[in-house]
């Protein structure tokens, strides 16, 4: 007996927002309905392409491509500083670390 199923077309669909193996996934593999999950779903490794460098200097973290790339700007050390912090002050008290700013009073231990 052939089975029979709505027709819809795909761009009618809610699109999927993310898509886990609790979800299933329904394909057409050799003229017949099948289900799948999400993980069985995967395509060819790709080029893992050149590593990503790290670096800095005086005034920027930097960033190149593979050693042999150029390094480039990646964002200003000004940017991302914060105003200075307080000084923070250490004592050692029976096996215990303990810390206060420098503008406290000794109570703030």
């Amino acid at each position: 007996m052939a089975e029979e199923f709505d027709i819809v077309r795909a761009q009618n669909l809610p699109a999927a927002t993310s898509v886990s193996d609790n979800d299933m996934l329904l394909v057409v593999q050799g003229g017949t309905l099948k289900r799948v999950i999400p993980s069985l779903m995967k395509g060819r490794p790709g080029d893992p392409g050149l590593s990503v460098y790290l670096g800095v200097d005086a005034t920027s973290i930097l960033w190149k491509q593979g050693p042999s790339g150029t390094w480039q700007n990646l964002i200003s050390l000004e940017k991302i500083r914060g105003p200075k912090g307080e000084k923070p002050l250490f004592r050692k008290v029976e096996g215990t670390l303990q810390l206060k700013y420098e503008n406290e009073p000794d109570s703030a231990y």
